[in-house]
């Protein structure tokens, strides 16, 4: 009956080896599996991370490249301000100028009618001083010859 027993309590002890190294088994399988898992996170999560920190770059770029747009605007800005000062400025100018022009013009006309104006006094004069010039030669004329009062 001991052996029996014995026997019995050896095959027992057999059935819960044989079990314990197939839960033994088991539990190294899912070791290693979740070993496998957490790698494969940990890959994952470096993968994330590697995106964030291209995404961030990106990000930073697009800012400057944003930066970059509005100072490359502002300076666009200050050159139209500029230009279009000079364009009013060039237009006053022309403006006085075309003025001035109009004055010397106007001016001109006036001399060169003052100076037909002086020219027909001049003749009218000098007519006048031929024709006294007439008048006192025969008057001399008039003297000599014994035509005169005296």
């Amino acid at each position: 009956e001991k052996d029996t027993a014995l026997a019995a309590l050896e095959e027992t002890n057999a059935a819960a080896l044989a079990a314990l190294q197939e839960v033994n088994a088991a539990v190294e399988m899912r070791a290693a599996e979740a070993e496998r898992s957490k790698t494969g996170a940990l890959s994952d999560l470096v993968a994330v991370r590697e995106v964030n920190v291209g995404m961030q770059r990106d990000v930073e770029g697009a800012r400057e490249q944003a930066r970059t747009a509005t100072e490359a605007r502002q300076q666009t800005d200050t050159a139209l301000k500029e230009a279009t000062a000079a364009l009013k400025d060039a237009t006053a100018e022309r403006e006085a100028r075309q003025q001035t022009e109009a004055a010397l013009k106007e001016a001109s006309v006036v001399e060169i009618e003052s100076i037909r104006e002086t020219a027909v006094a001049e003749r009218e004069a000098l007519r006048a001083a031929g024709e006294a010039l007439r008048v006192r030669n025969a008057e001399l004329e008039l003297g000599r010859c014994g035509g005169g009062v005296g």
